[in-house]
């Protein structure tokens, strides 16, 4: 019996030093995926669009810039 006894402190040092190992990149992981939510939310630029000019209007089905006057979208086809 005192045979087995180095062969299980072994053992559950393995599977101390997996789960510590395990743990440390767990904790990597999610500092990166922080860092890289942090990062991109900086990056978000607001683009506004500007008034159409009087006589344009937009396609309701590719919303493309079209003529006030058109009849179909010289774009997509869609019809008016």
């Amino acid at each position: 019996m005192n045979s087995m006894l180095p062969d299980a402190f072994a053992t559950g040092s393995a599977v101390c030093c997996l789960s510590l190992i395990i743990l440390v990149v767990l904790v990597i992981v999610v500092i990166v995926l922080i860092l890289k939510w942090i990062f991109s939310s900086r990056q978000t630029v607001v683009v506004q669009k500007e008034n159409p000019p009087v006589n344009e209007r937009y396609c309701t089905d590719c919303g493309r810039s079209i003529p006030m006057d058109a009849k179909l979208c010289p774009y997509c086809g869609k019809k008016f």
